[in-house]
């Protein structure tokens, strides 16, 4: 096996953080395009290609070639991409490095918005966490603005297993339902996602989601 010769590469951009009372500082990442799973919005990431205490403006340096998803509040800061697909700097961005036309150097051309997350209360609001039940209650933060939420919950493969919408919540800080989507498998890993929206002219707009790496779950054999 022999050491490549092609050029390293430098990716920047830009992130925006707006109605995040909860978080201030956050981070991006570069994930192999070949991993990523569009509807999870995961996908692995190389060592060193993460920059973080990002504010505004981030650079990575060092980028070897190939397809890569730009993901940014991807960790648990209490950021998340903002959700809301109808404003700019909301969609899922793709980059090829080198780029076919700026080479080596390649600026982004839109920013991340980055909006303020939907705590998850349970389970799994910081570390992976057992369910003693077949049908856990999962528990979020409650969105004051919010109409309803969309729930989704995906295996560790990234394959949707369950999703269910509930109203608007009013009167709790929190917000439960419980699961009942087909039967948990024992010793797999589950997570669950929550999106917030509001509908304006039958029009549905996502406000916010829950963390990308909360929400982790599995059931144990008894």
């Amino acid at each position: 096996m022999t050491e490549s010769e092609d050029p390293l590469s430098v990716v920047s951009g830009n992130v925006q953080i707006v109605n995040a009372p909860g978080g201030a500082v956050t981070s991006v990442v570069l994930a192999v395009e070949n991993t990523f799973v569009e509807a999870a919005g995961r996908g692995a990431v190389p060592p060193g290609l993460r920059v973080g205490n990002v504010t505004g403006v981030f650079t990575f340096e060092g980028v070897p070639d190939g397809p890569y998803v730009v993901l940014a509040a991807f960790e648990n800061d209490d950021l998340v991409r903002d959700p809301d697909q109808t404003i700019g700097g909301t969609a899922t961005v793709r980059i090829e490095i080198p780029d076919p036309s700026l080479g080596n150097t390649v600026d982004l051309p839109e920013g991340f918005k980055v909006t303020g997350a939907l705590s998850v209360v349970a389970p799994g609001a910081d570390v992976p966490e057992q369910v003693l039940t077949p049908t856990p209650i999962l528990e979020w933060e409650d969105d004051s603005s919010e109409e309803g939420y969309e729930i989704h919950v995906f295996d560790a493969f990234g394959d949707e297993i369950w999703d269910d919408e509930i109203g608007p919540v009013s009167g709790s800080p929190t917000v439960t339902h419980a699961y009942s989507g087909p039967a948990l498998e024992p010793g797999m890993f589950y997570q669950f996602r929550v999106t917030s929206f509001r509908e304006r002219d039958e029009q549905r707009t996502a406000i916010s989601t829950t963390e990308d790496l909360e929400g982790v779950f599995y059931l144990l054999d008894d």
